[in-house]
């Protein structure tokens, strides 16, 4: 017959194997979140779309109607040709109830571009060449929170 104190190191074993986001903070502090903002700026700034995306998505699960993250997420979408996700990110910006001006800049330079873009895909020759030629960047992605 087992002792006691065995069944209690094995749970305490099976507790510590547990996978650490169920040992983490439930929600990063705002040290956290700046720091994961700046980090995916950073990362858009050299580029690395994806990972600026996934920065930001992470925020965004803790501040989910912060229209920046939204652009941010928007003009990132944009950059990589996902127009339909950009669309969606600026329209969850807008949204919100304090919205910045640059954003609304972003939201209409995007919705130009995009009423053009599919209107060239539409089109039985050129496609999305002459859209491409033309750009689709939003004014960028917003700094902060």
């Amino acid at each position: 017959m087992p002792s006691r104190g065995v069944g209690v190191v094995a749970a305490l074993l099976a507790f510590a194997l547990l996978p650490t986001p169920l040992l983490a903070k439930s929600e990063p502090g705002k040290e956290e979140i700046a720091r994961q903002i700046r980090f995916g700026a950073e990362m858009a700034r050299q580029g690395n779309w994806r990972e600026a995306i996934f920065r930001w998505q992470r925020v965004l699960a803790v501040d989910p109607a912060n229209p920046r993250l939204h652009n941010n997420l928007a003009v990132a979408w944009e950059s990589l040709g996902e127009y339909d996700k950009a669309e969606a990110e600026y329209k969850a910006a807008l949204s919100s109830t304090k919205v910045p001006d640059e954003v609304r800049r972003n939201e209409e330079l995007f919705r130009r571009f995009y009423a053009r873009y599919k209107q060239r895909e539409a089109a039985p020759e050129g496609g999305a060449k002459g859209a491409e030629e033309g750009g689709g960047k939003g004014a960028g992605a917003a700094g902060g929170p």
